[in-house]
C-alpha cells in the first residue's frame, strides 16, 4: 500500500474511537469505523458467522468470506448505496442472513488519501490481519477501571467466559482456569478484559514496530501526542486536525467520543467502589494483568508482563510506546 494505511485496534470502550476519528482528521484522511461490527454491519454479521464476535484466526489461514469483508476495508470500505443502506435496515429488522448476503455485494470506495480503520473485535484475529494487509498498527490500551464502568454503564453482558475457544486459550496459554458458576457481573467483565488484553498483548510483544497508546497519558496532553503519532505515521497534523481535538474536550456521554480530557487521567477509578476495584484486580490477577495497576497509578499502566505468574507464559520483547 503506497498510502499511509494505518488500522486501530484494541478493547471495546478503550478510546479507539476519540483516536481514529483523530487520526481520520489528518490531511486527505478517511476513517473506516469498524469495519468488523457485526452488530450493525450486515456484511461483517455475514462474514464472521462461523467465528464469532471475536474471530481468531492466526496468520496464514483462510479467512474466506471474513478475508473478503477486511480486503474492502483495507481497499476504502464500502460504497455507499442504496443496496447497502437497505441491507441495513434489514439486519436491524432481525433478516440478518439476508441481510448479510446482499451487502457482501457492495462495491469498494476507493480512498486515493491516507486510510485509517478502526476495530475493537479483531484482537483475536489482529496478527491476521496485519500479516494479510500490512497496515502500520496502533494497540491502544486504557485501565481496566475505566473499560470495564464502560461496559456495566452501557449494560454490557456478551463476554468471552463461556467462549469455547477463548476458554481453551486461557487454560492452555495462560494458566487461567474458568470462572466458577454463578460468577458476578464484574468478574465476568474482569476475565472478558483478562482474555482480550492477553491476545493483544502477546501479539503486540511480537511485533515492535507495532505503535501503544495509553489512553489515559493520551488525555492527559493530547495536542503533543497526538502530533508525535501522526510523524510516526506519516499523517499530517494540521490546524484542522487541532480543531477537532479540541472540540472534543466537552462533556459526553454514551458512544460519543466528546469527554473532558481531565476526567479520563484517573483510569475510572472513581467509577468503582474499593470493593469494587479490588473484586476486579483479583480476577485480573489470574491474567498477571492487574501487576501493574494495584499501585492506584493508571496513567502507568501497561499490559501484562507475560513470566511473572506462571512458567508457560515466554517473555517477549515489548512494543514502541508513544503516550
Amino acid at each position: 500500500m503506497n498510502r499511509p494505511t494505518v488500522l486501530v485496534a484494541g478493547l471495546p470502550r478503550s478510546g479507539t474511537t476519540w483516536l481514529g476519528e483523530v487520526l481520520g482528521h489528518t490531511a486527505d484522511a478517511r476513517y473506516l469505523h469498524e469495519p468488523d461490527n457485526h452488530l450493525v454491519r450486515p456484511d461483517a454479521w455475514w462474514a464472521k458467522r462461523q467465528f464469532g464476535p471475536y474471530p481468531e484466526l492466526r496468520p496464514g489461514s483462510a479467512g474466506g468470506d471474513y478475508d473478503r469483508l477486511w480486503s474492502l476495508a483495507f481497499a476504502g470500505g464500502p460504497r455507499p448505496s442504496l443496496l447497502y443502506a437497505g441491507a441495513r435496515l434489514l439486519q436491524r429488522a432481525g433478516a440478518s442472513q439476508l441481510s448479510g448476503r446482499l451487502a457482501g455485494r457492495q462495491r469498494s470506495w476507493p480512498a486515493p488519501g491516507p486510510l485509517v480503520v478502526k476495530s475493537v473485535h479483531c484482537a483475536r484475529s489482529l496478527e491476521w490481519v496485519a500479516d494479510r494487509f500490512d497496515p502500520a498498527v496502533v494497540v491502544v490500551e486504557r485501565h481496566p477501571f475505566g473499560v470495564i464502568s464502560s461496559w456495566r454503564k452501557l449494560g454490557w453482558n456478551d463476554f468471552l467466559d463461556n467462549d469455547p475457544g477463548a476458554l481453551r486459550y486461557a487454560a492452555a496459554v495462560l494458566g487461567v482456569d474458568p470462572l466458577p458458576p454463578g460468577a458476578q457481573w464484574l468478574e465476568r467483565a474482569a476475565w472478558h478484559y483478562g482474555v482480550l488484553s492477553s491476545y493483544l498483548e502477546q501479539a503486540r510483544r511480537r511485533h515492535p514496530d507495532w505503535l501503544v497508546v495509553r489512553h489515559e497519558v493520551l488525555c492527559s496532553g493530547p495536542g503533543p501526542a497526538f502530533q508525535r503519532l501522526c510523524a510516526r505515521l506519516g499523517l499530517q497534523f494540521t490546524e484542522g486536525t487541532a480543531r477537532f481535538l479540541a472540540a472534543s474536550n466537552r462533556p459526553g456521554d454514551g458512544y460519543s467520543t466528546h469527554r473532558l480530557w481531565h476526567e479520563q487521567v484517573d483510569g475510572g477509578r472513581s467509577r468503582l467502589t474499593p470493593a469494587e476495584r479490588a473484586l476486579v484486580l483479583a480476577t485480573l490477577d489470574r491474567f498477571a494483568v492487574g501487576q501493574n495497576v494495584t499501585s492506584g497509578e493508571p496513567d502507568t499502566f501497561s499490559a501484562t508482563k507475560l513470566t511473572k505468574k506462571n512458567p508457560k507464559k515466554t517473555a517477549l520483547p515489548t512494543s514502541t510506546a508513544i503516550a
